[in-house]
């Protein structure tokens, strides 16, 4: 990338560099989970395009220096996706309602905040705010409501606690849509869920195999991943061609 950047400037051409942070969990699984952060875009410093017109290999250094510290300020590293959907949900409470912060200060909050975890995961107040955190989005979730929408839910119940219109409209809606995906996607679950324990199955064995024929291999996940995804390609086609 900084080759390219800066041959490009070299010939008049400004082109931008976007950091992007990603940060995944469990990537050997079918449909695991990531989190995206992009930073803020920047152009190759000038001196460091005139510098590249005579050393190359130094002015690709001190670029890839740059990028390097970019892409560290958008990747946040924690040891699950729980903590990660914590720490989100955390910075959402702790900043205040109706303020909008720029990118990078939304990062430096939630970089701050996961450093705060990791420094006091012992502590029983910690704990306890988390287990309170987490029943909280639990309870979004389940309501099918955002964080920001949360505030609206006084809305749903009139003044002697009884569901009003609002409420059971939303209620309407929401069984009529799980029985609409019900209704799609049951098939497909019984077409693609034995397709799915087959390559789980069959890439646990293979991955066995990797790690007892390897020293330096700890958990193979990249060989469960690629034989995820071979058998994948050729079962599925087969699967849907015979259906």
């Amino acid at each position: 990338v900084a080759l390219f950047t800066l041959g490009a400037a070299e010939r008049g051409v400004q082109a931008q560099i976007v950091p992007v942070g990603l940060t995944y969990f469990y990537g050997h699984k079918f449909r695991s989970r990531a989190h995206i952060e992009f930073g803020k875009p920047s152009f190759a410093p000038s001196h460091i395009v005139e510098k590249f017109t005579t050393d190359k290999r130094t002015a690709t250094g001190d670029l890839l220096k740059i990028l390097d510290t970019n892409l560290r300020s958008v990747t946040i590293n924690v040891a699950d996706w729980a903590t990660l959907k914590f720490l989100h949900n955390f910075r959402r409470l702790y900043q205040p309602p109706g303020l909008l912060l720029e990118t990078g200060h939304y990062l430096a909050i939630t970089r701050r905040l996961a450093n705060i975890i990791e420094d006091r995961a012992e502590e029983a107040d910690l704990q306890e705010f988390r287990e309170r955190v987490e029943n909280y989005s639990d309870f979004c979730s389940a309501l099918f409501v955002r964080d920001s929408q949360a505030a609206t839910l006084s809305g749903l119940v009139d003044a002697q606690g009884r569901l009003s219109g609002v409420s059971l409209r939303l209620l309407c809606r929401r069984v009529a849509m799980l029985s609409v995906l019900t209704i799609v996607l049951l098939p497909f679950l019984c077409v693609c869920g034995p397709i799915g324990i087959l390559c789980h199955v069959l890439a646990e064995a293979h991955a066995k195999t990797a790690l007892s024929a390897s020293s330096v291999k700890v958990v193979a996940a990249d060989v469960k991943a690629s034989y995820k995804m071979v058998l994948a390609f050729v079962i599925v086609p087969l699967v849907f061609a015979a259906v």
